[in-house]
C-alpha cells in the first residue's frame, strides 16, 4: 500500500510508518481512537466543575455555554396527576 510501510526492528517489535501527507486525517481519527480507549477507565468529572475550576484559575472569564443553550430546570408541579390515556 503506497504511504504505508511495515518496519520491523531487530527484536521482532511491528512497527507502521504511515506518510500523513497521504493519510494525515486517517492518522488523526485513529489517534484519537485510541486516546479514548486508553481514558476510557478514568473517573469522569462533570462539566461544571471543569468550568468553575477554569473560571476560578482565570483561564476563562464566565461561562463558555451560554445560557440559552444550558438545560432549563423544570419546575415542579403542585398536586399534578397524570391523566391515562383511552
Amino acid at each position: 500500500m503506497q504511504g504505508i510501510r511495515i518496519l520491523t526492528d531487530e527484536n521482532g517489535h511491528k512497527f507502521v510508518e504511515i506518510d500523513l501527507q497521504i493519510y494525515g486525517e486517517l492518522w488523526e481519527d485513529l489517534f484519537d481512537a485510541l486516546v479514548i480507549r486508553e481514558r476510557a477507565g478514568e473517573k469522569r468529572e462533570p462539566w461544571s466543575k471543569v468550568e468553575n475550576r477554569l473560571i476560578r484559575t482565570g483561564k476563562i472569564r464566565g461561562s463558555l455555554v451560554s445560557s440559552r443553550h444550558r438545560p432549563k430546570r423544570r419546575k415542579k408541579l403542585k398536586n399534578f396527576r397524570p391523566t391515562s390515556r383511552s
